[in-house]
């Protein structure tokens, strides 16, 4: 079967993520063919799009996907018998096939699922991957590993910082989004989804991809996060007042220095004292340090850790940010969002 290689390639860009775990060695993620739908799934993700090859076979995602992407060839002949042959003109490629006996498995939970599909509240998405800033990456702490949707709003903390995304249409469903399949989830323009018992399904119905996740089986601690968070409007506290423009362009300028590390590692340091703010960061090959006037003096002096990667987003929002200093505390706000940071005691961790 002849198919058009660009719109091969973009078809296998939309469902890689849900194979692109970087702890599933490279051999074992497939991409799945079955006539006229490509699938892929890793046991806790799963993708699918419509996509006509003809073909029924599994084939060894980052092989197949290397080959498309570097060949300079605009129509490619498919066509599989023992083995995944790619002809165009004088070129020839084969590739070593898994024989597919029934459907990928990700359609075969589709099938039993059955989604009833709802559109996606408005900011859901914005709330997911904003929120995704305050989430463990420490296995330690599992049940702070992902997002935490309570119908109302999105929450999300590592115990030292905390979000909560104010929605403004509720989800109908709490659910507990995993920290990996959130980073996914962020990467893309959703329109409907569907929430079981195990799984959540996204769906965008301009390219036809659906993606879906197991949903953390571990309890998020909801109440005694809101307990401590957001700081109670009685709580003392002060406006940091500085240059956003400044400061963002500093920010901006401290991801320089992260050329190979993920935006969860791009992470700089604070501190006020008197009327400045000192930034400072550090790499495997490079060091940054700048300092930013105040246009008021702070009262008490404090230190803290933010990811620069969010500072940029928020202060391209004209984000407020406010200082708790009895609680050694930071707040910003924008938008729907509070995004807090503890700082010299665990300010958003359970209670002991």
């Amino acid at each position: 079967m002849k198919i058009d290689r660009k719109d091969f390639l973009e078809a296998l860009d939309l469902i890689t993520p849900a194979i692109g775990d970087k702890d599933i060695e490279p051999k074992h993620i497939r991409y799945y063919f079955s006539s006229d739908r490509i699938s892929a799934y890793s046991g806790e993700f799963g993708a699918t799009i419509s996509f006509e090859t003809g073909i029924n076979c599994g084939v060894e995602a980052s092989s197949l996907y290397s080959m498309l992407s570097v060949i300079d060839k605009k129509t490619l002949d498919i066509s599989c018998n023992g083995k995944l042959v790619i002809k165009s003109g004088k070129f020839f490629t084969d590739f070593r096939v898994f024989p597919v006996s029934e459907e990928p498995e990700y359609l075969q939970i589709l099938k039993k699922e059955k989604p009833k599909w709802a559109k996606i509240p408005d900011k859901l998405i914005e709330a997911i991957s904003l929120s995704l800033y305050a989430a463990s990456n420490d296995i330690s702490y599992s049940e702070r590993m992902g997002v935490y949707c309570d119908k109302e709003s999105v929450w999300a903390s590592d115990g030292c910082r905390a979000s909560v995304y104010s929605l403004d249409s509720d989800t109908k469903k709490a659910f507990f989004l995993p920290v990996n399949a959130a980073s996914v989830v962020k990467k893309y323009s959703f329109t409907h989804y569907f929430v079981s018992s195990s799984w959540i399904h996204f769906k965008d119905k301009n390219s036809g991809l659906m993606f879906g996740c197991l949903l953390s089986a571990q309890e998020f601690p909801i109440e005694k996060l809101k307990e401590n968070f957001p700081p109670s409007p009685r709580k003392k506290k002060e406006k940091l007042e500085v240059d956003l423009q400044k400061f963002k362009n500093v920010c901006k300028a401290s991801l320089l220095i992260f050329p190979d590390e993920f935006d969860s590692q791009k992470v700089i340091d604070l501190s006020v004292s008197d009327k400045k703010l000192f930034l400072s960061g550090k790499s495997s090959v490079r060091v940054f340090k700048d300092v930013i006037p105040l246009k008021k003096e702070v009262k008490e002096d404090m230190e803290f850790r933010m990811n620069a990667v969010f500072l940029v987003e928020a202060l391209d929002r004209a984000a407020d940010i406010f200082l708790y200093p009895n609680e050694k505390f930071l707040l910003i706000k924008f938008g729907g969002l509070q995004h807090g940071i503890g700082f010299e005691k665990n300010a958003v961790s359970e209670s002991e």
